[in-house]
């Protein structure tokens, strides 16, 4: 079994260019500004804390809990995220080049289509002319015998 050649990866620079852009204005700066958002609500909680509130052992544990399940919640999500961030870099690296595969492959199987529609009705349209090339053939015989009339 012959192994197939593997085609170079060339990147069209211009491509690559408006990839990098719009990889900065989608996905950088949403996460920096999700970023300044927590640190500003971390801020602002321990800030809250500088004054003394008087809760209870109950109170306590209760939060505790409650931390630790938002928390655990949290982690979730950041680990989705983190896992969809990954699939987005490891598509945006291959997949132009299984895309452009499949074009080419797909730009073949119309041109092979194309090719067969042709040649199928170029035999049509030679039985539809032969078959009007007889019936007009026939229509001038039938002119000469038919008797005329007046």
């Amino acid at each position: 079994m012959a192994l197939e050649p593997q085609l170079p990866k060339i990147r069209n620079a211009r491509t690559q260019a408006v990839i990098a852009r719009e990889t900065f204005w989608q996905i950088t700066v949403p996460i920096a500004a999700a970023v300044i958002v927590v640190a500003a609500l971390v801020v602002l909680v321990i800030m809250s804390t500088v004054v003394p509130v008087r809760t209870g052992a109950v109170a306590d544990v209760s939060l505790i809990f409650m931390i630790m399940l938002y928390g655990g919640a949290g982690l979730l999500i950041l680990l989705v995220f983190v896992a969809l961030c990954v699939a987005a870099w490891y598509g945006l690296r291959e997949l132009p080049f299984l895309f452009k595969r499949a074009q080419d492959f797909l730009w073949i199987v119309a041109m092979n289509a194309r090719t067969a529609t042709r040649q199928v009705d170029n035999r049509v349209v030679e039985v539809h002319l032969s078959l009007a090339a007889l019936d007009s053939l026939y229509e001038s015989f039938m002119e000469l015998v038919r008797p005329r009339r007046r």
